[in-house]
């Protein structure tokens, strides 16, 4: 079948005496469609990347050395003055994130934990506190549910229920949300009562310095037990004074063994899970694996800080460490260890193995060094001791440090908020001046308290012998993957029906005009 083409004659206005020809035919048509069909495809696509990384948390890099970006608890990046105010920190040493955002700190020398809202900045004061009856106290009270003494470690359950590690209290404490300041805990695990301090039996309803708390993704909760020297865990719904369920590090809940070996624990401190389910423990000098399903008596699969499951030496180097105890996992499910004693903050990549060496240190120029100023000076890159580790939703990471007082944020999204307001440093101002007056000497004693104790109960715990011992991996969280899948999916989309489109006119079309 011939088609008869319709054919227009357009004179051009500017050009006198030529005449253009566009032939209306069904060829002339499918072009136009296609045209359209572009445009159309184009238009949804720019405007729907644009959005999707626009809402994207834009990923970070860190590199050796990199400077924090925030600080929490002091007034800048080079300022220690320690007090127990709204604004002041006293010895932090866990932090962890609720699922509003807000930043939680386990001030261990304040024996309070502290509530940071979101946006964060410099020198923030904190809205909400757990553990005292106000943000300027700091004096450990009698057992008691609304009481905590040196909390070590702090955890948010599937319901934003706040979990405290009360650790010189020998017990773990549950807050319900919505968390008040001076809020009494409705379960208590580890004592069998709110009122009990009992520590010198181990079973399994005791627990003996807790220091490490995390919870599976059925909802079970799994405690470090320091002196112990095990991790147990309790099953969800949880009850005051309710038994541990499991042990790991020991061969049963009534063992309490220091063992450095591939199934006995030495001095757990610190628990994370990996999004394979696997637990994670910081224990003595090195870090152990567990591989899921987990039983009691399990054998550890991976060390990490040792080059095997019997050794305990201690070193600044990549691959050895010295008493590290805190533990968490970036977007990407890379290792993050604070290795306490050297001064620093490690990255591990996957894929893990045994005697793995760190591919990035925080807080050190090198993979070689360790060390400290004392006096205690305050840096933007230096580190004193730090403690629990927490990823915020952007990738963000922070940073316990524990000695200078203060947490500190790495990321490149926090440098805008980094700078408070004025009347927020007038009034951090005036608290801090407040508590020079009543007590500094006291707040700077409790810092080095818990510090003691801590070092002690590890040591304590740890036969160890001391011997000689990257850059940057960004993190790209997983809204930019999604991204780039949708906007590929739209360019296939679009590159098949113009296919078929045009093989549809291939196959019907005219053949001759």
């Amino acid at each position: 079948m011939i088609t008869v083409a319709l054919m227009d004659t357009v004179r051009n206005p500017g050009d006198s005496g030529k005449c253009y020809y566009s032939a209306r035919d069904q060829h002339g048509r499918i072009a136009v469609n296609l045209l359209k069909l572009r445009s159309k495809w184009i238009g949804l696509a720019l405007p729907f990347l644009a959005f999707l990384l626009a809402f994207t948390p834009h990923a970070f890099a860190l590199s050796n050395d990199s400077a924090a970006n925030i600080v929490i608890g002091q007034p800048d990046l080079t300022t220690f003055s320690p007090g127990a105010t709204v604004a002041g920190l006293v010895g932090p040493y866990d932090v962890a994130f609720d699922h509003s955002g807000n930043l939680w700190v386990a001030d261990a020398g304040g024996s309070r934990v502290l509530e940071y809202k979101q946006p964060f900045s410099n020198d923030e004061s904190a809205s909400t506190v757990i553990g005292q009856t106000s943000f300027n106290s700091m004096i450990p009270a009698n057992e008691s549910a609304t009481s905590l003494t040196a909390p070590q470690a702090v955890a948010f359950d599937s319901s934003g229920n706040l979990w405290v590690a009360d650790t010189s209290n020998d017990r773990v404490l549950e807050f319900m949300a919505p968390l008040s300041t001076g809020e009494a805990a409705s379960v208590v695990l580890g004592q069998t009562s709110f009122t009990n301090n009992f520590d010198s039996v181990t079973n399994a309803t005791s627990l003996n310095s807790p220091y490490g708390l995390a919870f599976d993704s059925s909802g079970n909760l799994w405690v470090a037990d320091l002196i112990n020297g095990r991790v147990v865990e309790y099953t969800s719904p949880f009850t005051t004074g309710e038994p541990a369920t499991l042990v790991i590090g020991e061969p049963n809940l009534n063992a309490s063994n220091d063992e450095v070996s591939k199934k006995g624990l030495n001095a757990p401190n610190a628990v994370a899970f990996d999004s394979a389910g696997d637990l994670w423990v910081v224990d003595g000098h090195r870090v152990l694996e567990y591989a899921a399903p987990l039983a009691t008596y399990e054998a550890a699969s991976l060390v990490i800080g040792e080059n095997d499951f019997t050794n305990s030496s201690t070193a600044a180097t990549a691959n050895v460490m010295n008493g590290p105890d805190g533990i968490a996992f970036d977007p990407s499910g890379n290792l993050w260890i604070s290795d306490h004693l050297n001064n620093r903050v490690l990255e591990f990549n996957k894929p893990f193995t045994t005697f793995e060496s760190a591919s990035l240190v925080l807080g050190q120029p090198n993979f070689t060094a360790q060390g400290q100023s004392y006096p205690i000076s305050p840096t933007p890159t230096g580190l004193d001791q730090p403690g629990g580790l927490a990823f915020d939703s952007s990738g963000n990471l922070w940073v316990a440090d524990y000695v200078d007082d203060r947490v500190l944020g790495y990321g490149a999204d926090l440098a805008a908020a980094a700078t408070s307001s004025s009347a927020t440093s007038s009034h951090t101002t005036s608290t801090t001046s407040a508590a020079s007056s009543t007590g500094a000497t006291s707040a700077t004693s409790a810092t080095s308290t818990p510090t003691t104790s801590a070092s002690t109960a590890s040591s304590a715990a740890s036969s160890s012998s001391s011997t000689s011992g990257g850059g940057g991996v960004p993190v790209f969280p997983y809204q930019f993957a999604v991204a780039a899948v949708f906007t590929v999916v739209l360019a296939a989309s679009y590159l098949l029906i113009r296919r078929r489109t045009i093989a549809g006119v291939g196959t019907r079309g005219p053949q001759n005009v």
